[in-house]
């Protein structure tokens, strides 16, 4: 069967676990749950409220929050499954995050985790930033100029062989993934 033709339907199946009560706190049947979707993105509707978070933090902190709200709204605008309650949230999210990374940037165009505070930008977070940023872009409103400064800041970074200097410290090595 066509990946198409099973997307949007899901199945919830339940059967009995055979775990040791003591790790259910002792319920009568404990039930384990399976949940299979013809849709790889099926379990974001159930687990919105995880993903939709407020970005805060240092400059990694806020941007590990700050994307998952375009991505989120990018995938509910194309199932047609987006309210205006929850694009509210997004925007107002994105818009807060943006705000809140612009505090991690440096004068040549790299961020850092705590911005002016750390002696240099860094490679990984700058090209997050420029990604991120220019993905956002479609649903609030992103000063070009950021994403200019941040992708000529790497620029002055590659190397000969088309490879970028790892500048400035990284504490999430998630970025990176």
């Amino acid at each position: 069967m066509p990946s198409s033709a099973v997307k949007g339907i899901q199945f919830l199946v339940m059967f009995p676990c055979s775990c040791p009560k003591k790790s259910w706190r002792d319920l009568a049947e404990p039930l384990s749950l399976l949940l299979l979707s013809g849709d790889i993105m099926g379990s974001v509707s159930q687990n919105l409220d995880q993903l939709l978070q407020m970005p805060f933090g240092c400059g990694e902190q806020n941007m590990v929050k700050f994307v998952p709200n375009s991505l989120v709204l990018q995938y509910l605008e194309k199932i047609k499954q987006v309210t205006p309650k929850i694009k509210q949230q997004l925007l107002e999210h994105m818009q807060s995050g943006y705000q809140r990374q612009l505090l991690y940037k440096h004068d040549n165009g790299s961020y850092s985790a705590f911005g002016k505070h750390d002696a240099e930008g860094n490679t990984w977070l700058t090209a997050f930033v420029a990604r991120a940023f220019g993905q956002a872009r479609a649903y609030i409103y992103i000063d070009e100029q950021h994403m200019k400064d941040a992708v000529t800041w790497l620029g002055q970074n590659q190397l000969p062989s088309g490879c970028f200097r790892s500048v400035g410290k990284l504490f999430n090595n998630q970025l990176k993934g």
